[in-house]
């Protein structure tokens, strides 16, 4: 005779069953995406300030190092030059310390 109209509604109601399951599973695994995405993105993030703020450090760094060096060479060369000159280290008694000269203000006084 046929199938009862109870067994089609029951087949319906499993496959509308199943339907919201399937969807269920998409909306979670998209959530799961998303959030992965997002704690990527965080870290890379976070990875690239420390990257960042390595590099503003080295960049000092780096300029202190060249101070060093064009100092230390230039010191080289005026110590060259004045043993071309014949200068050396003063004996003692060469050399006279001479103090500061009094400070004065604008309208000629001292303060």
């Amino acid at each position: 005779m046929g199938v009862s109209k109870l067994a089609i509604n029951a087949q319906h109601n499993i496959r509308v069953f199943f339907s919201y399951i399937t969807v269920l599973v998409i909306v979670v695994i998209l959530a799961f995406i998303y959030i992965w995405e997002y704690t990527q993105v965080t870290e890379l993030h976070y990875k690239l300030e420390r990257s960042n703020r390595q590099l503003t450090e080295l960049k000092a760094h780096n300029r202190e190092l060249r101070m060093q060096v064009m100092t230390a060479d230039s010191l080289s060369k005026v110590e060259k030059e004045a043993t071309k000159l014949g200068l050396g280290i003063p004996d003692r008694g060469q050399v006279v310390f001479l103090e500061d000269p009094p400070i004065i203000n604008k309208n000629g006084t001292e303060p």
